[in-house]
């Protein structure tokens, strides 16, 4: 049965003021605009926000006081864990209860460690930086959001000449760097000469592969300032719809064949045409991983007799392959990884070259020794450093405390995978680099920043004193790591912005400068904002390992890299801006350095909160700062950059901090 509410046509309506909603009253009373006397403004949405606001903060009082006069049996399991776990460095504060968001239109989740919840320790930041605004959601990816019906014919007939495709093929395996992680050379160009004698009789999944690697071709042609979809080839766009349409034709949720290579290159495609996080991209990320474990991908190859040695082998890649791209995407978007070690026992896949093995191999010949830069090489490096990073990762999402030995067990996983990498892609200085292939550069800044990934991940939380529960070893230890881990972030930032641009030693391999890179550069950048709003005296009373100057210019650099960023990357002008904000309450004034003036900061942007995750709900204990003008913030240009300086990196990441006395850590 329906009841009808009247409205008592009052301004607000009774209805509205009984419901906590009056400014979202909105009766008309007819009036002509400017007219009569008691006509009043229609209220702002800001304004509509706070009574919203106010309204959910007394539902969530009177639960909780309806929760503290409930006993529930939660208590007891809850004194259990702790009991298990053992003595914690301290309570469980909202510093380790991440950040939630909980909108009209949506709910969303960060962690601790993502750049996002860091800010929102600052609180005159987010105030004063412009709020972020959705985007449209004709780039979301069709996979997700539908695409246009069609058949394999037309399919088919959206294929260029032979020609053309034997040339993105070639760019492919050749410059792409991405076949050895899921596509095995041999056997891919047997079954492609099979594809041009009877196109008909292959898979329809198996096109979609075919299409997905000629897109990643057309791709790594892009200039590096093409990333909107009006100035990007088209051709993009369409194979990225064939793909789809593949996939959907193939019934890829039934896991066929090819499924799980050819969903790899679409999430591949679909992070290196944005700029910045896009939570559809976790989404796809969850459904590989889903195929893969429905396929049995978790579990090595060895416990099923009936699979091949090749076909084992290639499953050891793909599956190292989704731990990395699912560490990736998941710290992105502030949430817990997916795949969990005690759910796999996959082994390590073997250094071998695709000519060392094929369909035919009857057994697998050992592996070949690490001094030797093999295909699979590096798939070996990455999957021990992800290892320890995703047990940074599964430390730092626990929900309960946990006691400091542990940080410190991480720790010594991070440093003995540290020091388990191949010396063929230990970090080295540029300078002694420029006759290694950029492919091999590449890799070697990437395996490096994700160490410093997961340093900050585990010591982040400890910059705060009042987590360490009067530990100052263990303090100066988790800070002293986390400071030294940011400052080397936004060194190898400066490589990444000089080296991709044309003439650099790595602009070949540009589109690796994804946004997943630029989310590291952002967290480190958070987190030495936060320090700076801190205080370096305050974290260290004694014996500081930096100061607030060297801070100060290592955050001015990297400033001028975000403004340059900013008209393509939404994150990045939140960075520039917040960092303008931070200059500002430091001092009246910033000093500016020789070189040419950038063009004044554009300020009337945002970043898409459903794509970038922004929070702004609390999580460090608010502090604020003098109140900012816009006028003082047009009138602050920053100098550009001067040239990066090649000798910056000392070999293999320099010097390393020493553990905390102490604590008795055994190795």
């Amino acid at each position: 049965m329906l009841s009808w509410l009247r409205c008592d046509r009052q301004q607000p309506c009774q209805t509205c003021s009984s419901r906590g909603l009056s400014l979202a009253c909105s009766y008309n009373h007819n009036n002509p605009v400017g007219l009569g006397p008691h006509h009043t403004s229609r209220p702002s949405v800001q304004d509509r926000l706070v009574q919203l606001e106010q309204l959910v903060m007394k539902v969530i009082q009177k639960h909780n006081i309806s929760d503290n006069n409930a006993s529930t049996p939660l208590a007891t399991n809850s004194q259990r864990t702790d009991t298990i776990i053992g003595a914690a460095t301290t309570a469980s504060t909202s510093l380790d209860n991440g950040c939630l968001l909980n909108g009209e239109n949506e709910s969303q989740y960060v962690s601790t460690a993502h750049w996002a919840a860091i800010l929102d320790g600052i609180a005159d930041l987010k105030e004063n930086t412009h709020q972020p605004a959705h985007g449209s959601s004709s780039s979301h990816p069709q996979l997700l959001y539908g695409c246009m019906p069609t058949s394999r014919e037309a399919i088919l007939a959206t294929l260029p000449p032979r020609p053309t495709v034997d040339r993105g093929i070639s760019c492919y395996f050749n410059r792409l760097d991405l076949a050895p992680y899921v596509v095995h050379n041999t056997q891919f160009l047997r079954e492609y000469e099979k594809f041009w004698l009877n196109p008909n009789a292959v898979s329809i999944i198996w096109i979609g592969l075919l299409f997905s690697m000629i897109c990643l071709a057309v791709l790594s042609d892009e200039p590096t300032n093409t990333w909107t979809r009006e100035e990007r080839n088209p051709l993009i766009d369409i194979y990225r719809e064939t793909i789809v349409q593949c996939l959907v034709i193939g019934e890829y949720t039934n896991q066929k064949p090819y499924v799980l290579e050819t969903l790899y290159h679409y999430i591949t495609i679909e992070y290196s045409i944005r700029k910045d996080a896009d939570k559809n991209l976790w989404l796809l990320m969850a459904t590989g991983v889903n195929l893969a474990m429905g396929m049995g991908y978790h579990r090595d190859a060895s416990h099923f007799p009936k699979l091949s040695p090749f076909v084992g082998e290639m499953r050891r890649r793909t599956w190292a392959t989704l731990i990395q791209g699912d560490i990736l995407i998941s710290t992105q978007m502030g949430m817990p990884r997916l795949i969990k070690d005690w759910q796999c026992d996959v082994a390590e896949p073997r250094n071998l070259n695709d000519a060392d093995f094929d369909e035919n191999t009857k057994v697998l010949p050992p592996s070949r020794p690490e001094t030797e830069m093999t295909a699979s090489l590096n798939i070996i490096a990455r999957r021990r450093v992800f290892k320890a990073v995703g047990a940074a990762i599964d430390l730092a999402a626990m929900t309960v405390p946990y006691p400091y030995s542990e940080v410190m067990r991480v720790d010594r996983m991070i440093q003995e995978a540290k020091d388990s990498i191949p010396l063929s892609l230990r970090m080295k200085p540029l300078q002694l680099s420029v006759t290694d292939p950029p492919q091999v550069i590449t890799h070697r800044l990437l395996i490096s920043l994700m160490f410093h990934k997961g340093t900050i991940i585990l010591h982040h939380k400890y910059l705060n004193t009042d987590q360490t529960d009067g530990d100052d070893a263990a303090s100066a230890y988790s800070r002293n790591a986390c400071v030294d881990a940011c400052l080397s972030l936004l060194e190898m930032q400066q490589v990444f912005h000089e080296e991709v641009r044309p003439g650099g030693l790595l602009h070949v391999v540009r589109w690796r400068a994804s946004s997943f890179i630029l989310h590291e550069f952002l967290t480190a950048t958070m987190v030495l904002c936060w320090i700076l709003h801190r205080g370096v005296d305050k974290l260290w009373p004694a014996h500081a390992p930096i100061t607030e100057d060297q801070i100060k210019n290592a955050l001015q650099k990297a400033h001028s890299i975000w403004v340059s960023l900013s008209s393509t990357s939404r994150d990045a002008q939140r960075a520039s801006e917040i960092l303008t904000l931070v200059f500002n309450n430091q001092s009246n004034r910033i000093p500016h350095f020789s070189g040419s003036q950038p063009e004044p900061l554009n300020l009337t942007g945002g970043m898409d909160l459903q794509n970038a995750n922004f929070n702004m709900m609390a999580q460090f204990e608010e502090q604020n700062f003098p109140p900012v003008t816009l006028e003082s913030l047009e009138q602050y240009q920053m100098a550009q950059n001067p040239l990066w300086d090649m000798n910056f990196m000392g070999s293999w990441e320099s010097a390393e901090q020493p553990a905390p006395t102490g604590l008795k850590v055994t190795k």
